[in-house]
């Protein structure tokens, strides 16, 4: 495991099933030392189909390939963060999609998060997807909610914390973003996703009629970041979704960044159908999760 603070790697494997369509029916993260245990971060698995959308940087050079990485790459298949169900296996009518075609791969993101710089650590992780070619009804995605200025924040983190604008956009340790939903979704789970400063997560639905229905109001705590399933929300065309992030201000300012001493304010939500709250473009990835229902006000 890297000295450094955080560092981020990124594992890919060719897809061995071609041009056939595909769905993950349930995945399993394993960390097999104790030191993955202490120092794993996170685990992002993605799908990548082609690799020319990636974020990430430059293209893997074949099946078993390791690269550093600074994002994920493709349409987001599922997380894991300490406190995470694991196994997680879908609704009987449920399948999340996975890549096809001869380019096509999967990419598993390892962040390692080690703040006192520990030598000689070892780490073996491995993530298992359980797969079908009998598609399932319903395809879903896990979307990126919540608030992000990493595109502000990052070029400046370089100059140190006073240059990099303030993540809590409200002020006083406390941020919201919108999504509004493309299409009628059903939401099956959220995950809430801050680091170590992060105190309290709320998701309201803003209804057509002008109601708000409270979905998430919880506090947060950084080992115990376990989905909430829900077993019939949807959520109409046109209505929204707002998340607020509130963390701990005695640390001083709140910014964004991959660090467990930075802050994010994210919460996965699974969702089908796959457009109904993602973007289109390069960004929609393959499964349309990725970070565009992360946005401001």
């Amino acid at each position: 495991i890297p000295t450094d603070t955080t560092t981020y790697q990124c594992f890919y494997e060719k897809v061995p099933w071609g041009d056939k369509p595909m769905q993950a029916l349930a995945v399993r993260a394993r960390m097999e030392t104790p030191e993955d245990k202490e120092l794993v971060h996170h685990l992002v698995v993605s799908g990548i189909m082609p690799f020319s959308t990636s974020i990430a940087g430059a293209a893997p050079e074949g099946p078993g390939d390791l690269k550093p990485c600074d994002n994920p790459s493709g349409g987001t298949i599922n997380i894991w963060a300490p406190g995470s169900f694991n196994p997680l296996a879908y609704p009987p009518d449920v399948g999340v999609l996975l890549p096809s075609g001869n380019d096509a791969y999967l990419e598993l993101q390892v962040h390692y998060n080690n703040p006192e710089g520990k030598t000689g650590k070892l780490s073996r992780v491995q993530y298992d997807v359980c797969v079908s070619s009998k598609m399932r009804p319903n395809t879903a995605a896990l979307f990126w909610l919540g608030y992000e200025n990493a595109i502000l924040a990052i070029p400046a983190e370089p100059l140190g914390v006073e240059a990099q604008p303030a993540l809590d956009n409200l002020g006083n340790g406390v941020a919201t973003g919108h999504c509004a939903a493309k299409e009628r979704s059903r939401i099956l789970w959220m995950a809430p996703h801050m680091h170590q400063r992060g105190k309290h997560t709320k998701v309201e639905i803003l209804r057509a009629d002008g109601s708000r229905q409270t979905v998430l109001d919880e506090p947060f705590d950084f080992m115990e970041q376990t989905p909430r399933f829900y077993d019939d929300l949807w959520i109409e065309k046109g209505e929204r979704l707002q998340t607020t992030c509130t963390w701990d201000t005695s640390g001083g300012k709140l910014v964004f960044g991959f660090g467990s001493k930075q802050e994010m304010c994210y919460v996965y939500t699974l969702s089908y159908p796959l457009g109904g709250l993602s973007g289109v473009g390069p960004e929609k990835g393959v499964t349309g999760g990725d970070l565009n229902c992360a946005g401001a006000m």
